[in-house]
Formats: C-alpha cells, structure tokens, sequence
C-alpha cells in the first residue's frame, strides 16, 4: 500500500482548511481551546462513537473509512462483540473520556483520527483496513506521524500560541508555569504543548 507523502507546508494547509470548516473565525481573537468536536461532527460531518477498543484501553482511537463491522470489548459480557459502524466514523476509548486527567490526550486522539480522515481516506477506502492498524516508522513517510502532525496544527495554531505566550510573558507568570498555563488555556497535554513551543523555537 503507498503512503503518500505531504510536505509540512500542504500538511498545515490542511490542518488550516479543517480551523475554515465551521465557516467561523476560530483561529482569530483571543486565544483559546479550539472546538474539535465541533469541527469534526459539523465541519466534516463525521461521526463520533465512545466504546471500549481493546480490553486493556491500549488502543485509543481509530477511524473507520468504510461501512460494516469492527471487534470492541463488551465488559458486561467480557468478550470482545462485533460494533456496527459506518465509514466516517470516529471511535474513540471511552475510558479517556471517563477520566477528567485525560481530556487533552482524548482531544490529540480525536484530532489525530480526523487527520487520518482528511489525509488518508482514500488510501484505506473500501481496504477494510483501520489507519490504526496500519503501522510504519516514524518519520514523514509515517501515517501516524501525518496525523499527529495536523492534530498539533489543528488544536495549537501557530498564530494563537503565540499570542498566548506573549501575554502570560507580559502578565510575568513564571516560566516553569507557562507550558501549565497555556496546556490549560488550549486543553491539550503540557506534553503536547511543550513540543509545540518548541516546534516554533519558543521553547529550549
């Protein structure tokens, strides 16, 4: 199966395409959470199931490209069943959603799986395949590395970051409390947000 290649340029294209979706001006004003759920249901009408995808909780999303049928864990009956689905849609792990601590890690997995949706769909139409069970290093030629990357571009636009950083400086909040501050501002991970400022060289 050939992976296809983006330049970083078309890749925060599309992620800036997907901010256009809503018809709103999100990525102007104030800094704040960008709205994925939003983007994803009515920018892109795609669909959003929370379910249980492995017993572990070791897998955290996949994206369904096709109509028919995938294996989730039902706990009540302790074995894995087969889930109706339709393509365009999302499934997400329910526990991420069930745990407070992990909300910016659910919006990454969900920004991430809409990346897999605008980058990949017409590799894995009709496949049967789910891009998370499609595996490869990670680099460029990576899918997931593909969609991690609009994922961080659509939650974390350069423009608001930014702006958002300048201001805690301006406001003298600590350092050590500005990736706190602005991981709390965007809702993603400080994890997530410390890569980020460090993708535009704010961050050493």
């Amino acid at each position: 199966m050939s992976i296809p290649l983006y330049r970083e340029r078309a890749l925060n294209q599309i992620a800036l395409n997907a901010l256009k979706s809503l018809k709103e001006n999100i990525v102007i004003g104030e800094p704040k959470a960008i709205p994925i759920e939003k983007i994803v249901e009515q920018g892109y009408n795609l669909t959003i199931e929370y379910v249980h995808l492995t017993e572990k909780g070791d897998k955290l999303g996949q994206m369904v490209y096709s109509k028919g049928y995938t294996g989730v864990f039902d706990f009540e009956q302790d074995k894995y069943v087969l889930f109706g689905v339709n393509a365009g849609t999302i499934l997400i792990e329910a526990d991420l959603v069930d745990d407070i601590t992990q909300y910016g890690r659910y919006r990454f997995t969900l920004a991430h799986e809409l990346g897999h949706w605008l980058l990949h769909k017409e590799m894995f139409l009709k496949t049967g395949q789910a891009a998370a069970m499609y595996d490869e290093e990670n680099d460029e030629h990576s899918i997931e590395w593909q969609a991690n990357f609009v994922a961080k571009a659509i939650l974390m636009p350069k423009g608001l970051v930014k702006k958002a950083l300048y201001e805690v400086q301006s406001q003298g909040i600590h350092p050590r409390h500005q990736i706190d501050y602005l991981a709390s501002l965007f809702q993603v991970s400080k994890e997530a947000m410390g890569y980020r400022l460090k993708d535009f060289g704010l961050l050493y």
